[in-house]
């Protein structure tokens, strides 16, 4: 049957291991979870001919099935107003809604990434090529530092080396994620070990990157005139309507 055959379901947008690695903000998931499913559509739609009749049931079972999957998904990430709202029945399901549901798709997932770059921007810093060579010295000499650490197992040496590799991958982007750089820093001094010069040595090391990207940030943070404001809050996609006159009207008991 040609209908079951294109009909799209969650398996058809989503497949095993796509949702792996969502980002832990919810918001953030489901813009992913939209780009997902939306690449799976778009590839459907492209190898059906819009101008053949037959294939025009299927252009549109697949399109509700877009937005039940998303819709779904909104439900289960609390992303409002699709949280709440109804999924229009197959049997009444008209392009017009179908076009609506993605304006109003689009409105949102264009506040969400554009608060994302706003945090990231907040929460990130771009570094001087020296400030970059800086720390890729320390770097070197906080490797050093690790081998020569004899109080340290050999797999404890491993995943200190492991988040080391994890600061210096930073240096490659154009803005450095200080979450990223801190949480690793605070995972290289909870490894378990001995007082030892050593270890002292790592502690300053790492200490000396903190402080590298600190001073960076503050400069960074003065000359943007970072604000300390609250985030702006998302907007409604359509603001309530005052009820016309002819509907005023028709509740008037006389």
């Amino acid at each position: 049957n040609r209908n079951i055959l294109w009909r799209m379901e969650y398996f058809d947008f989503i497949r095993p291991g796509d949702l792996d690695n969502l980002p832990e903000d919810s918001q953030l998931a489901f813009a992913e979870f939209v780009k997902l499913a939306q690449a799976r559509l778009i590839d459907r739609l492209e190898k059906l001919d819009p101008q053949d009749n037959g294939a025009w049931e299927v252009i549109t079972e697949a399109k509700h099935g877009f937005q039940n999957v998303v819709m779904g998904a909104a439900r289960r990430f609390g992303i409002e107003p699709f949280a709440t709202a109804d999924v229009p029945r197959l049997a009444n399901y008209q392009d017009e809604q179908y076009r609506q549901f993605r304006a109003d798709l689009s409105n949102y997932i264009t506040q969400i990434m554009l608060s994302a770059a706003d945090y990231d921007r907040s929460n990130s810093v771009p570094l001087r090529d020296e400030t970059k060579e800086s720390i890729r010295t320390y770097l070197y000499y906080l490797r050093e530092a690790i081998d020569r650490d004899e109080s340290l197992s050999t797999k404890t040496k491993q995943r200190m080396h492991e988040r080391v590799n994890d600061v210096e991958a930073e240096l490659a982007r154009p803005r450095i994620r200080i979450a990223t750089v801190a949480t690793a820093a605070a995972l290289i001094l909870a490894m378990p070990h001995d007082a030892s010069d050593s270890y002292n040595a790592i502690a300053r090391l790492v200490t000396s990157v903190m402080r590298e990207i600190g001073t960076a940030k503050a400069a960074d943070n003065e000359q943007r005139h970072i604000s300390t404001d609250p985030p702006v809050a998302f907007l409604p996609l359509r603001k309530a309507q005052e009820p016309s006159r002819s509907e005023l009207d028709d509740e008037i008991p006389f």
